[in-house]
Order: structure tokens, then sequence, then C-alpha cells
């Protein structure tokens, strides 16, 4: 009697075991399908309500930030915009490329880091040049995943 138990109590495991898969978590099996369209390339990026397309003066950024940084946290944090500058230095931060954008000697420089440092070939100081990238906001007025849209 205590044997018939015994298998059946092993067939009953071995069965539930067999159900399940060895143990495989279906929920984490399963593939989900991305329903909206991801662009091969950035440039052919749709307009979105993450994005903001008329290009804006790096200078204009500045001091819109400046001078009213929850408004411009309301209006540009985590947007994608284009943003029109001269590259007065170009940086190496942390291993990441990155442009200082100004239009005047006047004015704080805006840094915009490249999402790709082999753009940084494209430029030289002096190039006036539109990227785009998204704002990280947050009282600064610093441009992340920028990429240079045209060289002027």
């Amino acid at each position: 009697m205590k044997n018939t138990i015994s298998i059946l109590a092993t067939i009953f495991i071995f069965s539930l075991i067999l159900g399940c898969g060895f143990g495989e978590n279906k929920e984490n099996s399963r593939t989900e399908t991305n329903t909206q369209p991801t662009p091969t390339n950035k440039k052919e990026e749709t307009k979105s309500e993450n994005s903001v397309e008329k290009p804006i003066r790096s200078t204009e950024l500045v001091d819109v930030f400046k001078k009213d940084k929850d408004g411009a946290n309301a209006k540009y944090k985590g947007k994608t915009i284009q943003i029109i500058g001269k590259i007065t230095n170009i940086n190496d931060v942390f291993g990441t490329k990155a442009l200082n954008l100004r239009d005047s000697e006047a004015v704080m420089g805006l840094q915009t880091y490249l999402e790709n440092n082999d753009e940084v070939k494209k430029v030289k100081v002096g190039d006036e040049v539109v990227v785009r990238g998204k704002v990280r906001g947050d009282g600064t007025d610093v441009i992340d995943n920028a990429f240079i849209v045209k060289v002027n």
C-alpha cells in the first residue's frame, strides 16, 4: 500500500512538472509586440506629443531656464527639441562627447551630450549646428541623447 502511494505521488509530481513545461515561466516566455513603429534612424522620427519641432536658439533656451526654471521645465522637460547654436567647445564628459553651444560670449553655453560619439567627427569649434535632443530639465538646460541634424 505504501509503495502504491509513493508511485502515485511520484507520477503526480512528474505530471505536474511536465504540465508546467519543466518550470518554464510562461508569463516571461511570451513575446510582446510593440504596436508602435520604431524608426530605424532618428532622422526619420515622426512628430509626437513628446517633441517640440520648431528650432530654438541655444541662448534662448538658456535664458528661459535662467528666468523661470519651473516654467521652462513645464514646457521643455523630457521633450525632444531642435537647437541652433555655434559650437564654442567640444568636450569629453566621462566618455560622452558634448558640444557647448552658444550664440554670444555674454551668455552661458548650452551643454549638448551626443548620443553617438562619432557624430563629433562631423563638426569643429566655430561651426553653427542644428542638433536634436531631449531636454533634461529639473532646473538644468542640458540636452541629452543629441544628434547633429545640420551643420551650417
